[in-house]
C-alpha cells in the first residue's frame, strides 16, 4: 500500500467512526426528546379565561379562594395590598385586616385606597396567600 493509500484509508476510518460517533449521539438526544414528548403527552391542558393562554401544571393544580374587601393600602414597590377583608370560611379565617402580595403589578393598576373589591388568592401551605385576580366589586 502507498503513503497515500494508507493516509486515505485511516482518513477514512476516522471519518466513519466521527459518522458513527454523531449517529449514536443523535439517536440518544432523539430518544431523550421522544421520553420527554411521552410524559408530557400525558398532561392536561387548560385555558385560563383571564387571559387566553395556555396554564401551567402548576396553576391547574392551584385552588383559589374568593376575597371581599376595602383596600387600605397599596404597595406598588412591594408588590402587596392591604386588605379589611371578610370572612374566607373556605379557610376557616375570620373578617380581618391583612397585607397580600399580588402576583402581578397590573393587578394593582386604577385601584386606590378605600375601594372595595372581590378578589382572588391562592393559600398554599408553604406559601403565603397571594392575589391571583381583582377587580373592583359591584
Amino acid at each position: 500500500m502507498t503513503t497515500s493509500n494508507t493516509l486515505f484509508a485511516r482518513t477514512a476510518v476516522v471519518a466513519l467512526f466521527c459518522a458513527a460517533a454523531f449517529a449514536v449521539q443523535a439517536e440518544d438526544t432523539m430518544s431523550k426528546d421522544m421520553d420527554m414528548n411521552m410524559d408530557m403527552s400525558n398532561m392536561t391542558h387548560s385555558t385560563d379565561t383571564m387571559n387566553s393562554k395556555q396554564m401551567t401544571h402548576e396553576q391547574m393544580t392551584v385552588k383559589t379562594y374568593p376575597l371581599h374587601g376595602k383596600i387600605e393600602q397599596i404597595d406598588t414597590d412591594n408588590l402587596t395590598i392591604t386588605l379589611a377583608h371578610d370572612a374566607v370560611t373556605e379557610l376557616e379565617w375570620p373578617a380581618m385586616t391583612m397585607t397580600f402580595p399580588v402576583a402581578k403589578v397590573q393587578l394593582l393598576n386604577g385601584l386606590s385606597v378605600g375601594q372595595t373589591i372581590d378578589a382572588r388568592i391562592t393559600a398554599n401551605e408553604n406559601e403565603p396567600p397571594m392575589i391571583q385576580v381583582i377587580k373592583l366589586a359591584k
